[in-house]
């Protein structure tokens, strides 16, 4: 929502494998991290899936987690179109 104060770090992350094809299987990641949304993670994640061009996260501790291991070179730009979409969302 615009006035969300949001933080944002980079953290380690075990990053699950196969889209589920795989249970329990997963390798080491680092993700972006998102904490603060006024109306939590789950709101946020859902305003990020309805972007122009969704973007699918995972949320972790009350963080929305971007792993980067999905993400190909070209997405950093997607993903900050995606995320100024959900913040101005309400």
């Amino acid at each position: 929502m615009a006035g969300d104060e949001l933080s944002v770090d980079v953290e380690a992350c075990e990053s699950p494998v196969g889209g589920g094809s795989v249970p329990g299987f997963s390798i080491p990641s680092f993700a972006v991290a998102l904490r603060g949304s006024a109306d939590g993670p789950d709101a946020l994640g859902r305003r990020l899936r309805g972007a122009p061009t969704p973007v699918l996260t995972r949320i972790r501790e009350g963080a929305v987690l971007f792993d980067v291991r999905t993400l190909l070179v070209d997405d950093e730009a997607h993903c900050a179109r995606a995320l100024e979409h959900a913040l101005a969302s309400s």
